[in-house]
């Protein structure tokens, strides 16, 4: 048998290991489906991003990070980065000592069988002494009657995780509470620290649309909170990729082996 007949279905296994067929996937990322997932649409100032949309006094507002607030090389990143992705983060709160949120809906529907993922990063800038006192929840907007819910997490709608990759935090689950809230850990002054948020709906899920039909909206939320004390609101950055660190760090690693095979069989 020839070798380029044994390397091509090799290689077929391998990015199909990677990529899987979109019939057979049962886990939908949401970070393709979000405007300006990455906050890089050309904006700096103290408005809501664009393609978000922002609720409370403290708000979300667009920067772009330099070595004071993350130093490369020691921030939780690879190589010299200073932001997960791009040159622009969120930040919160815009307006010290006050609350805010940020959120966004897809055109998503939550269905059953499927497990929802959204991977972002949080970062605590060095410039701040406070302890980031943010949180983020899934969210289903029914378009009518038009209105946002987050009680998503029960016996009879679904159950959430958020999941920290490598670095700081542990496993964060939520079954029963209603909300599907998880409260991010601080990854420390100057660093980074990736996360995947997820959702699977039960069989019995019961928030999938209204009296007249109207399909749900997959959505996520961050909320800028004070400390227990109400002392004060941590300041946090956040940004996100199309495509979790993860899987594109293992898609080019398997690249990269099916090209070290390819060469030894023709040899």
């Amino acid at each position: 048998m020839k070798h380029s007949q044994i390397m091509f279905p090799l290689m077929v296994a391998l990015l199909a290991a990677v990529f899987p067929p979109a019939s057979q996937a049962n886990t939908i990322n949401i970070n393709g489906s979000l405007k300006n997932p990455g906050f890089e649409v050309s904006q700096i100032d103290t408005s809501c991003p664009i393609g978000w949309q922002c609720g409370g006094g403290g708000k979300f507002g667009v920067y772009t990070p330099t070595s004071a607030q993350y130093t490369p090389g020691s921030d939780g990143l690879p190589g010299n980065q200073i932001i997960p992705n791009g040159n622009q983060v969120a930040y919160t709160p815009v307006t010290a000592m006050n609350s805010g949120s940020l959120w966004q809906s897809t055109s998503l529907s939550y269905v059953f069988g499927n497990t929802y993922t959204y991977y972002f990063w949080v970062g605590h800038p060095a410039t701040s002494s406070f302890v980031p006192t943010l949180q983020v929840d899934w969210t289903l907007y029914l378009s009518n009657p038009g209105y946002l819910t987050d009680s998503l997490c029960s016996t009879n709608n679904g159950s959430a995780s958020l999941i920290p990759i490598g670095g700081h935090g542990s496993l964060q689950t939520e079954s029963n509470d209603g909300k599907c809230m998880f409260t991010i850990p601080d990854p420390g002054a100057g660093q980074w620290q990736e996360y995947e948020l997820t959702y699977t709906p039960n069989s019995t899920f019961s928030l999938a649309g209204d009296a007249s039909g109207t399909k749900n909206e997959v959505g996520v939320l961050f909320q800028n909170l004070p400390d227990s004390q109400n002392h004060y609101y941590g300041e946090a950055d956040l940004d996100s990729t199309p495509e979790p660190s993860s899987l594109i760090l293992l898609g080019s690693g398997l690249l990269t082996l099916a090209g070290t095979l390819r060469r030894k069989f023709l040899r």
